[in-house]
């Protein structure tokens, strides 16, 4: 119970802590680092309110909801590493871009490619997950509406070899702009005639929030993958993996203190959100023009205060 107080304390603060410092990212347009934020607030928002409503209870409450929070998990470790592999190949891009600037066609066609690995491929891999899903949903008290592939060889292709895939792609990228980075006085030089809008300070960040995800989601991807693998059935046929489709199986807290490594495999995924929350916060949150963005916003809402009650004193003051 005491994980579930600390889980529901982050994930309920890590909504803000996301949304504070991305005012800077809208207005550069960074499609990457958009789609983070965007994946980032799903995964909390999406785990926090599961939490909240089965909090001590199994109860079949809210079904189209479970239908759709178990394919938004199913998307959301494929699609953070794929919002990463967004920003390191940017950062890629700018590092060996001999043109300070880059035509409207190849700009469009890289956010086209951009949304196709950040949104297209997460929701690939979420419609996809339907032929080894066996059952509609289950219930875990604390942990809410969840969804396990059915174990075959299938379910690995499909689901869970794709994360791995994504950050060792990613990796590569990583690789490409370290190097860059080494070559401290061309790199800082080539960022200041460059007009993708990033300082040398930006750029690091950066590249610390995508490198800092790999060594959160990779990790988990291949623990998931590797203990899938020890327990593979055999593929019989499609309507054999959906014969009790239908069916919802529920797990109290009970069932789970006697079984605390399904407990483990269940409960441990959903801290990704939180930890990839404050990463971004920690990197982005309390830079400079973060700071400037809150002190812009600090004011606007004063100003919205202080006008009226001075409206009432010049009115009290006339009469």
């Amino acid at each position: 119970m005491s994980e579930q107080y600390i889980f529901a304390f982050f994930s309920a603060i890590s909504i803000p802590l996301v949304l504070l410092p991305s005012a800077w990212h809208w207005r550069s347009r960074n499609t990457g680092t958009l789609l983070y934020i965007g994946w980032v607030l799903v995964a909390n928002i999406t785990y926090f309110l599961n939490t909240v409503i089965w909090w001590d209870n199994t109860e079949n409450l809210a079904p189209v909801w479970c239908d759709i929070c178990i394919k938004l998990q199913i998307g959301i470790a494929p699609g953070l590493l794929s919002a990463s592999l967004c920003i390191n190949r940017r950062l890629a891009l700018i590092s060996l871009s001999k043109s300070p600037s880059m035509s409207r066609r190849a700009a469009r066609m890289n956010l086209i490619i951009e949304l196709c690995l950040g949104l297209g491929l997460p929701a690939a891999i979420m419609a996809a997950s339907y032929v080894v899903q066996p059952h509609r949903f289950d219930i875990a008290e604390g942990l809410g509406c969840f969804s396990q592939p059915y174990p075959v060889l299938a379910a690995v292709f499909l689901v869970l070899l794709w994360p791995v895939l994504l950050s060792f792609v990613s990796s590569g990228y990583v690789v490409a702009v370290s190097s860059f980075i080494r070559r401290r006085l061309q790199f800082s030089t080539f960022l200041k005639t460059n007009q993708s809008g990033l300082t040398t300070s930006r750029y690091l960040r950066l590249v610390a929030l995508a490198t800092s995800d790999l060594l959160i989601s990779l990790p988990l991807a291949i623990f998931y993958l590797v203990e899938f693998t020890q327990h593979l059935s055999p593929w019989i046929s499609f309507d054999w993996i959906h014969l009790d489709f239908h069916v919802v199986n529920a797990f109290d807290s009970t069932y789970m203190a006697r079984n605390p490594d399904i407990a483990t495999r269940l409960f441990l995924p959903r801290w990704l959100a939180p930890l990839s929350a404050i990463a971004f916060f920690a990197f982005f949150g309390l830079a400079e023009d973060a700071l400037a963005d809150y002190v812009s916003i600090y004011e606007r809402i004063r100003s919205y205060i202080v006008r009226p009650s001075q409206l009432r004193n010049a009115r009290i003051g006339q009469m």
